[in-house]
């Protein structure tokens, strides 16, 4: 999932954990004030999301690298944090997921990994005078234990978050732990914190076909590499031993405003890290939930995604078009077939939130703190204008300050009693 690789500037890709702000106006004759253009949306990709409003003077254009989500119509941030509980000869880093609504300002944790806090505790409890490390402090060249988890997020569609979580524990001694690897994916329920499953989601008898189709499919495939005789096939049926169709390890996905199924088959094993098998997507019709979510969704291809809205009978297209695999244009047209260039953005792009005149002002204020808190993270901001009498793009100011986390990442520390977030590492050093 899920949430581990993130932020690149909108108007030049090279750069990356900025904030951008990029103001266009009218290029085709300084006479006019502004486009007849009532765009004002939220648009999220892989890394970021970028806002777009229209004004007097043209667009406007923000980016920050932050998850936002609608959730019961309030607006959140989604975010991940590690947990580092590490001592000199054991490395134990797990995550958390949680869910921050911008007006309150608070955050609520949705999920957290258990099985790299159960052998800390384990580990605590079996080496009583071990200290735990400070954040700056060195682990051993090579720890008895190194255990950790990541939790990915993989998208948000309506109140049902998607995820893929693993697990990694590497033991240099013998005892009671052994080394494990493990890969699984898993739909959440933002409202209720609990795990959404393919019966809440779809009923009964889709849930039913759903496992079975995956079963048949997961079947046909171990039997194929079991016929292979060459070695290369032989080892990766072993491999597949430890994988099986699990109804609880699925994935949300859209094609064309329509939902998607993603059986991913889980899997454990002793050596190397362990990836989730995702089987063919499958089609589930247009449940009661879904409806709320098409109007994020885009249709088209994966290389030209078009979004379409009317209001105040003016009708307005976005289209995002890929010019690489990281990158797309973003264009705006208004409801004069006038074309607005916005530049390049990150791909893949995900959802379109519509911001209606009647988001409450608080809404508003809550997502300019939350795009001003990102570009003071990132301690880089960059402003670029086009006017009618300049067409040229002016840089004001620029910072070439780079990140690389999904999804803005803070460390967590057990002494951290007010619950403060610090940027932190997501590997620990050790002494070698």
């Amino acid at each position: 999932m899920y949430i581990s690789n993130m932020v690149r500037a909108c108007c030049t890709p090279s750069v990356r954990g900025i904030l951008a702000g990029v103001l266009l106006a009218a290029a085709c004759g300084g006479e006019r004030a502004g486009p007849k253009l009532p765009a004002d949306f939220l648009l999220t990709t892989a890394d970021s999301t970028y806002w777009v409003s229209s004004g007097p003077n043209g667009l406007r254009m923000r980016s920050a690298p932050i998850f936002i989500a609608r959730v019961d119509g309030r607006l959140s941030e989604l975010y991940t944090t590690d947990v580092d509980r590490s001592y000199f000869d054991a490395v134990f880093l797990g995550q958390r997921i949680f869910l921050r609504d911008l007006v309150r300002g608070d955050s609520t944790e949705l999920m957290s990994d258990t099985t790299v806090a159960a052998l800390e505790q384990r580990f605590r409890r079996d080496h009583p005078s071990e200290r735990l490390l400070d954040p700056d402090e060195d682990t051993a060249a090579d720890p008895s234990i190194s255990a950790s988890a990541t939790l990915d997020i993989l998208d948000v569609h309506g109140p049902y978050l998607s995820f893929e979580y693993h697990t990694d524990i590497d033991v240099k001694r013998s005892g009671p732990v052994v080394d494990r690897h493990t890969g699984r994916r898993g739909v959440l329920d933002l409202r209720s914190r609990h795990a959404g499953t393919l019966t809440q989601l779809f009923g009964d008898s889709l849930s039913t076909q759903l496992v079975k189709a995956a079963t048949q499919e997961w079947s046909a495939a171990s039997r194929a590499l079991a016929a292979h005789t060459e070695s290369a096939g032989r080892v990766a049926a072993e491999s597949m031993r430890g994988f099986a169709v699990d109804a609880t390890s699925f994935s949300l996905d859209a094609l064309d405003g329509k939902p998607l199924v993603v059986m991913a088959v889980p899997g454990t094993r002793r050596k190397s890290t362990t990836e989730p098998v995702a089987l063919t997507p499958q089609e589930v019709g247009v449940p009661a939930w879904w409806r709320d979510v098409q109007a994020t969704l885009p249709v088209g291809s994966d290389s030209v995604r078009r979004w379409t809205r009317t209001a105040s009978q003016v009708t307005v297209q976005i289209t995002a078009r890929s010019t690489d695999r990281e990158h797309a244009r973003l264009v705006v047209r208004d409801d004069n077939a006038r074309d607005w260039d916005l530049g390049l953005i990150t791909a893949p792009v995900q959802h379109l939130l519509w911001l209606d005149q009647g988001t409450p002002a608080d809404n508003r204020r809550a997502l300019e703190r939350a795009f001003d808190a990102s570009a003071t993270a990132s301690g880089s901001t960059q402003v670029a204008t086009r006017t009618p009498r300049s067409p040229s793009l002016n840089v004001a100011a620029h910072s070439s300050d780079a990140h690389g986390a999904r999804i803005r990442t803070y460390e967590l520390r057990p002494h951290d009693a007010d619950g403060r977030k610090r940027p932190g590492a997501r590997v620990r050093r050790n002494d070698s």
